[in-house]
């Protein structure tokens, strides 16, 4: 399942999310039909626009369904920082 928010403010709009009709709710769309495959995934979002004109964005996600026997924890201290976040996580 991808799931995501979109604000399209008083825009009507539909979503296709890697070639899926996306089922909208308020806010919030969903496509239960994607699959996420172990290893690299492309997730492309379309968002076209009744009165026309569509935009697109991907993201890439990574799927490992290894089991692992101990986790890493990593805790941001700071509340307050300029996105994007970055930082090196060593375990």
């Amino acid at each position: 399942m991808v799931e995501g928010i979109v604000t399209p403010g008083d825009v009507e709009v539909g979503l296709i999310v890697n070639g899926y009709l996306a089922q909208r709710s308020g806010n919030n769309f969903f496509v239960n039909s994607q699959l996420l495959l172990e290893g690299e995934n492309t997730i492309t979002v379309s968002v076209t626009m009744v009165a026309g004109g569509t935009i697109s964005d991907s993201i890439t996600v990574y799927v490992d369904t290894r089991e692992v026997d101990e986790w890493t924890s990593v805790e941001l201290i700071s509340r307050v920082g300029v996105a994007p976040f970055k930082t090196t996580v060593f375990a």
